[in-house]
């Protein structure tokens, strides 16, 4: 097969024709984020994967992979683990928040006991399921820092429109989070 670099370059000239160094830009800037955005998930498997051997394996040692590994028997509250982990109650809800944010650990739903209310917890086992809630999670909390920010004064509209454009799309990922 030869290949016809005169042909080629007036292929190339033809489909370059109407882009301008704006439109270009953009096309590569959307490339950037692609590598960039495969490269982190590349990174995310391998800490689920590192995680869920650890568990596997039974080479828990971390305190959020001995809550994780305790929630798979069933759910829990942080009660739990204070008094049967014997955990303090800032390394618990640490160790959950961590969980939450990878989208191994949710919250079922609350249990009521008299006057008291207790988040029971759950594991997730699926990691398709784990990443998607570990997106909606990082995208709830990108809205509520968002919002933080404007109740605060540290964040002001007419200054940054791009940060509009994220209030925005966070408020339809949001909507989606809170139907859950």
């Amino acid at each position: 097969m030869n290949l016809d670099l005169n042909k080629l370059a007036h292929k190339i000239d033809d489909a370059l024709v109407n882009e301008t160094s704006e439109t270009l830009n953009k096309w590569l800037n959307n490339k950037r984020t692609t590598t960039d955005k495969i490269k982190k998930n590349m990174k995310s498997l391998a800490k689920h994967e590192a995680f869920m051997n650890a568990i596997k394996t039974g080479q828990a040692k971390t305190k959020a992979q001995l809550v994780y590994l305790s929630l798979l028997q069933e759910p829990r509250t942080i009660e739990f683990f204070r008094t049967n982990l014997q955990m303090a109650h800032q390394s618990c809800t640490a160790a959950i928040s961590k969980l939450e944010d990878a989208g191994w650990v949710y919250k079922l739903r609350t249990v009521r006991s008299g006057k008291n209310a207790f988040t029971l917890y759950a594991a997730e086992t699926n990691l398709e399921d784990a990443k998607t809630r570990a997106e909606k999670m990082m995208e709830y909390k990108r809205q509520e820092w968002f919002k933080r920010g404007l109740k605060n004064g540290w964040i002001q509209t007419e200054v940054d429109s791009s940060l509009l454009e994220l209030r925005n799309f966070g408020n339809e990922v949001q909507d989606k989070f809170q139907g859950d």
